[in-house]
């Protein structure tokens, strides 16, 4: 009785396993999922902090023109308030 034949995918891997050992070829499989899958997730993070830090600049950038806007409004509140008071600038 002849063993299974094999699908034609299989038979490279099989192969390759004898010949360098399955502790080598799992190392090799592990070394592409680092370098590749890793990498593609580590590239999506990297755009994404892009885009918070572009956000939290301009939402920086906002907080910081109002604050100057409102120490405006408030010296003027101010003159006007010496002003009723009777004392001028």
């Amino acid at each position: 009785m002849d063993p299974p034949a094999h699908p034609p995918w299989l038979a490279p891997l099989i192969s390759v396993t004898t010949q360098l050992g399955v502790p080598t070829v799992f190392a090799g499989v592990l070394l592409w999922f680092v370098l590749f899958k890793v990498g593609g997730a580590l590239e999506t993070i990297e755009q994404h902090e892009i885009e918070r830090t572009k956000l939290l600049t301009t939402m920086q950038e906002t907080f910081v023109k109002s604050v100057q806007d409102q120490a405006v409004l408030t010296n003027k509140l101010l003159e006007k308030l010496e002003y009723c008071r009777g004392k001028q600038p």
